[in-house]
């Protein structure tokens, strides 16, 4: 059986100051990051390469056998396929040279966020994410998710003070 890889969006280039949500699963969905050296130095490679294309990571979170993050463009020449290929390739090539096993399935899920959807939700969705598999019981205890932007109590009360916002508006 052969794996079919998510398509981008037909016409969009994937370039400049949008915010994107990335979904990336380990290859068979092994619990690779389930093991601390390997979830420190994928983080390290999506650093780097953050960097090296003007992506800012919003929030991240490496779930045993996959990772959500959520970034956004920092300048007009900001490149998202580039990214996620620059930091798949690294951490895959040091993956496999320690353990000689593969590290990522191939491609990756990525949806652009659109002006009116709220990244704060986004960014809840990712960093609750440990909270729903059961693993933790509160985002913050959670070792693999965070911000590379904010501090995660400056990212847990801007989703409260945002859930109420919401909440307060549905009322009404």
């Amino acid at each position: 059986m052969s794996v079919r890889r998510p398509g981008r969006a037909a016409g969009f280039a994937y370039l400049g100051a949008h915010t994107y949500l990335v979904t990336c699963c380990t290859y068979a969905r092994r619990r690779y990051f389930a093991r601390t050296a390997t979830a420190r130095q994928v983080l390290s490679q999506i650093r780097q390469a953050a960097g090296a294309w003007h992506l800012a990571v919003l929030a991240y979170c490496l779930m045993p056998d996959h990772l959500h993050l959520v970034v956004q463009g920092t300048r007009a020449d900001a490149n998202l396929q580039g990214f996620v290929s620059s930091f798949k390739q690294r951490s895959g090539f040091d993956h496999a040279r320690t353990t000689d096993t593969r590290l990522w399935q191939a491609g990756y899920h990525d949806r652009v966020l659109r002006r009116d959807e709220s990244v704060l939700t986004t960014i809840a969705y990712v960093l609750n994410n440990p909270v729903r598999a059961r693993i933790v019981q509160r985002p913050e205890d959670y070792l693999w998710s965070g911000s590379d932007q904010y501090t995660m109590d400056e990212r847990l009360t801007d989703i409260a003070r945002g859930s109420r916002t919401e909440t307060a508006r549905r009322r009404r």
